[in-house]
């Protein structure tokens, strides 16, 4: 700030240019990416502490004084996330209203170009950050996980989570809780759910309790099924398996699963093979990668 007021007491005589100073800073606006990340474990422990009411009051006096101009601490802590953002949408009206013959022109252009890098690092980091809690979380929830089974890889990506019926080998119905990420899925215990006794699905005991299990339960980890290799078979719907579909694996490892609703199938259906997708474009990424130092003959 200091230095762009500075350009402006002498606008005329520096050439009217402002690029250069923008073009230094976006070397070291990459900081923000430890702030971003932090950024709801911030917001939650503020919400958190207006529970006690000392420092709610503390807040609300805090918020009236002149120095807060109107803004609480929610308002403040939003504020870097925002800046970013704005330096692009400043840089891009700037650029828009620059000729192209101003000698400040092409610092202008390549300022603009170096902060929407920056502001996608930030934000990639963050949606990874964010993806890295969520797997933990999951991780944090499961019991009966051995060291070799562990969620947590830095390639793995949280994809859905809810509870779908499995056949079992004697093709009866079993409810699992299932959490899918971009290469595997789990299935799990919920404590308290029971096994299906008949050839049909009680719908009554199979409905709308995902969140309910997630935000209160433990669950017990039951298997994880890597997903390369694989693909998906639309089965036809009957009154025993209603909604269901099959994940094909290789050896001929073949399981069927059971959704609420036609809705709910075409949405599992959709994620699964979306991850088998992703899981084979990095397969052939890397096979690819190998084939190319394998042929390189250095001169």
């Amino acid at each position: 700030l200091s230095r762009l007021e500075d350009r402006m007491k002498t606008w005329y005589s520096s050439g009217q240019k402002l690029g250069d100073i923008f073009l230094e800073l976006t070397e070291f606006l990459k900081v923000y990416t430890m702030y971003v990340n932090n950024y709801n474990n911030s917001f939650a422990t503020v919400t958190e502490c207006m529970s006690n009411s000392k420092f709610a009051a503390f807040m609300s006096q805090t918020n009236h004084s002149p120095e807060a101009q109107g803004l609480d601490m929610s308002a403040y802590l939003i504020l870097p996330i925002q800046r970013l953002p704005r330096y692009v949408m400043l840089l891009q009206d700037l650029f828009k209203h620059t000729n192209a013959t101003h000698p400040d022109y092409a610092n202008i252009q390549k300022a603009l170009q170096k902060m929407k890098q920056v502001a996608d690092y930030v934000n990639e980091r963050k949606r990874e950050a964010e993806n890295l809690n969520q797997v933990l979380a999951i991780q944090n929830k499961l019991t009966g996980v051995s060291k070799s089974d562990t969620l947590a890889e830095p390639h793995r990506r949280y994809v859905r989570r809810g509870s779908l019926m499995e056949l079992d080998i004697r093709g009866m119905p079993q409810p699992f809780f299932f959490f899918l990420f971009n290469d595997i899925l789990v299935s799990t215990e919920v404590k308290g759910r029971k096994s299906f006794k008949g050839g049909s699905i009680n719908r009554a005991s199979f409905s709308n309790w995902d969140e309910q299990a997630f935000n209160n339960g433990k669950f017990k980890y039951v298997s994880k099924l890597y997903l390369s290799g694989g693909g998906l078979t639309d089965l036809p719907t009957s009154d025993r398996i209603p909604n269901a579909f099959q994940l094909i694996l290789p050896h001929q490892h073949i399981r069927t699963f059971l959704a609420i609703s036609e809705a709910e199938k075409n949405a599992w259906m959709s994620d699964i093979d979306d991850s088998i997708s992703m899981v084979l474009d990095k397969e052939r990424s890397r096979q690819g990668a190998q084939l190319a130092e394998e042929d390189y003959h250095p001169p």
